[in-house]
């Protein structure tokens, strides 16, 4: 089935990707969530696991709750094609906060330049 390794998604961390990189030669380039939460509930959990694999392109969620039970609860945003809007908001976020960690990597690594380059002419 091709799986290197299984996590808890409330403790994704970026050492579940160890295994699969020593078993393959490389960081894993797919995710695949499984749920029995309502997506809402689970999105926190969900976003944190794909943030923590910088290296995965491909996510796919397998949800236990039907779409017509997201679209009855009154605690969610999501309707009656609760598994297509809940995939366009995680596509927007992860790009939204993907941009944001490189933005503050390169400012990290202009402020490490900078300082570099102040304690060298001092």
């Amino acid at each position: 089935l091709g799986v290197s390794n299984v996590c808890s998604l409330e403790l994704a961390s970026a050492d579940d990707a160890a295994l699969p990189t020593l078993a393959a030669g490389q960081p894993p380039s797919r995710l695949a969530v499984f749920t029995t939460q309502l997506l809402t509930d689970a999105h926190p959990s969900i976003l944190r696991a794909v943030l923590v694999h910088p290296t995965v392109t491909s996510v796919v969620v397998y949800c236990s709750v039907s779409e017509h039970a997201h679209a009855c609860q009154a605690a969610t945003d999501l309707g009656v094609e609760a598994y297509r809007e809940y995939s366009d908001l995680m596509h927007r976020e992860v790009f939204r906060l993907r941009q944001q960690q490189l933005q503050q990597q390169q400012q990290q690594q202009q402020q490490q330049s900078a300082g570099g380059a102040a304690g060298a002419s001092a």
